[in-house]
């Protein structure tokens, strides 16, 4: 099998080198056994992020690569600073570079802009000088953004011995669906020579964004009429024809996955083994042109429910925590907590939570979001 992303799907970034198109993305409960299996596959791009929060794990990450059998300089290495860190960049990144166990990432992205975004590319970009990162990014940023980082004398900190650092923009990672297809930055990506990376590329966005209760909370975007019928007709999962859709339009794509079959269904329909198995036709394309801007369900007014909760292990062993997604009847994993671990995550008031595994015991350990300070704590059942 061709490497993926290093090889085949690799197009000319502004950097002057190649990057890849097609990628395995890691939030969401992906862990070092399913990026195991993506290697073996023929994944060759990962993207991660120092947010462990929203599902993340660099460690388990670096340590699926670490223990597989291909060589460190075929693999694509792609992490996010965490927004809380962007200034005090230099002094967080080594903790990335131990946890994925490499000298180097191939790509480095601001998670999403914030006060000191500005000195942060410029600590970006000694790294780079440094060796220790090769392509340079950002995310969720907007054209007045990126116009400030490419005209507003952001990059390189202006003149003098600064000046010499100046990098490259490579990628730009934005939410981009059927929905909400960001078509502005796109085309200032394309203009510049940028290479558009989208997440959340199947229109899980909504599921938090909107009230989605008259339809039962199903994902709106694989629900819709247009998506599933240009979907029939080419055989193929709705979430693959979304995917082959953002494609063709040049969109690199980082789906997560955690199944060895949706995995290798990514690859055979986007041409991870030698070429992509279908095509969307014009009349396709245009009605996939068309979805942009529809707003599934109805607005969930001002959002005074959103809260704060840590979740602690203070368990002997290491459990998984899942949100409930009670309209779909079904459990979301959020990620996994070593003994002594904590995470904090933005939920909102009622939201109900499970740790399963471990020491969580046979039913699990149940938790809801509440007024009050919302830290959670996993213990051993066989100690309650």
């Amino acid at each position: 099998m061709a490497l993926l992303g290093v090889a085949m799907l690799a197009v000319a970034a502004s950097s002057g080198s190649g990057f890849p198109m097609l990628g395995l993305g890691t939030a969401s409960g992906v862990r070092t056994a399913h990026v195991a299996g993506a290697l073996e596959l023929g994944f060759r791009f990962f993207d991660t992020a120092q947010s462990y929060e929203w599902g993340y794990r660099e460690d388990e990450v670096g340590e699926a690569v670490a223990a597989s059998a291909v060589p460190r300089e075929e693999v694509f290495l792609q992490t996010k600073v965490h927004p809380d860190d962007l200034k005090r960049l230099a002094a967080v990144f080594p903790a990335s570079l131990r946890n994925l166990r490499t000298g180097y990432v191939d790509a480095l992205l601001m998670h999403r802009p914030g006060p000191g975004w500005q000195a942060a590319w410029g600590a970006m970009e000694q790294l780079r000088a440094e060796g220790k990162v090769r392509h340079l990014g950002v995310s969720n940023f907007d054209v007045a953004l990126l116009t400030e980082l490419l005209d507003g004398g952001v990059r390189g900190g202006g003149t003098g011995a600064a000046a010499a650092l100046r990098a490259p923009l490579a990628v730009v990672q934005n939410w981009m669906d059927p929905f909400h297809q960001d078509a502005d930055v796109r085309a200032f990506c394309a203009a510049r020579g940028v290479v558009y990376q989208a997440f959340s590329s199947l229109g899980n966005q909504w599921q938090h964004m909107r009230d989605l209760g008259s339809s039962g909370g199903a994902n709106p975007v694989l629900a819709h009429p247009t998506v599933n019928g240009i979907a029939a007709a080419h055989g193929v999962s709705p979430a693959l024809a979304v995917l082959r859709w953002q494609q063709q339009l040049g969109v690199a794509l980082i789906p997560a996955s955690r199944s060895p079959q949706h995995q290798r269904e990514l690859l055979r329909g986007l041409g991870g083994d030698g070429g992509s198995s279908f095509s969307l036709n014009p009349e396709q394309m245009r009605a996939m042109a068309a979805l942009d801007g529809h707003e599934p369900g109805a607005p969930r007014g001002d959002d005074t429910s959103q809260r704060q909760a840590t979740f602690r292990n203070a368990a002997k062993a290491e459990v998984e925590l899942f949100w409930v997604d009670e309209a779909a009847d079904r459990e979301v994993s959020v990620g996994e907590l070593a003994p002594g671990q904590a995470t904090t995550l933005s939920s909102h008031l009622g939201h109900r939570f499970v740790a399963r595994g471990g020491g969580a015991g046979p039913e699990g350990q149940h938790f809801e979001v509440g007024d009050g300070a919302n830290d959670m704590r996993v213990e051993d059942r066989d100690e309650l």
